[in-house]
């Protein structure tokens, strides 16, 4: 997702005349559970940033996750994406089904962050 962008086929998803459209991520890890967020626009109208994924953490990682190198660089391979409960109930809603469910398994992610190294 080279332009931090999301559609269906991990870009776009299109029922007849609604479009959602899924941009700008940013991976939370300050809770309990991390999560992802995205800006939300369906039907050319920003909706605003939401929860949209549960990320479960593969075996081992735990929280806080810690930076290594002297980039401060961070890469998770394996990191599992499910749906959220709002996600799951704006998708209905916007095309009118029950296909989408709490802790739906949307599939897996490689996490990559850069830091800057701290100034002494």
């Amino acid at each position: 997702m080279d332009d931090n962008s999301s559609r269906y086929d991990h870009r776009q998803r299109d029922s007849s005349t609604t479009t959602v459209e899924l941009r700008n991520f940013i991976i939370d890890t300050t809770g309990a559970t991390p999560v992802l967020t995205g800006l939300v626009v369906a039907n050319e109208n920003t909706v605003g940033r939401l929860p949209l994924f549960d990320l479960v953490l593969p075996e081992g990682i735990t929280l806080p996750l810690q930076p290594k190198g002297s980039m401060k660089s961070l890469t998770l391979s394996g990191v599992s994406l499910k749906l959220t409960a709002g996600a799951a109930e704006a998708l209905n809603g916007a095309f009118n089904v029950t296909a989408f469910a709490e802790g739906l398994p949307i599939g897996t992610a490689k996490v990559r962050a850069f830091g800057l190294k701290k100034k002494k």
